[in-house]
């Protein structure tokens, strides 16, 4: 009898043992393939991305804000080399979905939409480990003397670099108008916007190579919050006497 009940206890401990194993294993399973499955959702996100050149980057970017201005000219500058080097994801990516952000966002002068297009191109690259190369290039915009790309066949001629101290649009393109006293119809001002495109598609460019490379360090360390909310904390670029007086 006792040998009878430990016999069918066992079979019930090992049919117990089998099926939790079979429920850990499915279990493993599920949770080994999440990961996947979530990016499959997100197709495919982050795309694998490999280096390039940030000059045919530039040149690229430059080309196309002449076809679909800032924010597809940026993208671009990114997105055509990968789809040439990578293909894949990259090739089915639509570029003319950032088009939206030329004029600061449908002209609304909000982010400059370099920063727009090239922000939507390093994500795709970097996922979330690209937030500190959009954060470095937000900076590096607003800080540097733009543009610094130098086409080698210009469709026009200006003196002026400007620096913006902003990320928006109408503050980096107002206080160029007005060093250049230069309308924004202008064949002058179209050009500095798609030199824009290329510089800022070329600094990307160099920040995703260091990233490739393991060697990317975030640069700016500053903290948007001054004002108690996240935001810029230069607002008298915006408001105040240093808005730009444009013709």
């Amino acid at each position: 009898m006792s040998k009878e009940i430990s016999r069918r206890d066992l079979l019930i401990k090992g049919g117990a043992l089998a099926a939790t194993g079979a429920l850990v294993t499915a279990g493993g399973l599920s949770l080994t393939g999440l990961a996947e499955a979530a990016k499959k959702e997100d197709g495919g996100y982050p795309y694998p991305y490999k280096k390039m050149n940030p000059q045919k980057s530039a040149e690229i970017a430059y080309n196309n804000w002449y076809k679909n201005f800032c924010a597809y000219g940026a993208a671009s500058g990114i997105i055509i080399p990968q789809r040439n080097l990578v293909g894949g994801q990259w090739n089915s990516f639509p570029i003319m979905s950032v088009k939206f952000g030329e004029g600061g966002v449908q002209g609304w002068g909000t982010l400059c939409g370099t920063l727009l297009g090239a922000s939507v191109a390093i994500s795709l690259a970097a996922g979330h480990e690209g937030e500190p190369m959009i954060n470095d290039l937000m900076d590096w915009y607003g800080s540097t003397m733009q543009p610094v790309f130098e086409p080698a066949k210009p469709r026009a001629q200006f003196k002026n670099k400007t620096m913006s101290n902003s990320p928006l649009c109408h503050i980096s393109v107002g206080k160029w108008m007005q060093a250049e006293n230069k309308g924004l119809k202008s064949p002058e001002r179209k050009d500095r916007c798609a030199r824009l495109a290329a510089s800022v598609a070329y600094q990307s460019a160099v920040m995703l190579n260091a990233w490739a490379d393991g060697k990317y360090k975030p640069a700016y360390s500053g903290k948007q919050s001054d004002c108690g909310i996240t935001s810029q904390n230069n607002c008298t670029e915006c408001h105040g006497d240093n808005i730009p007086n444009t013709i």
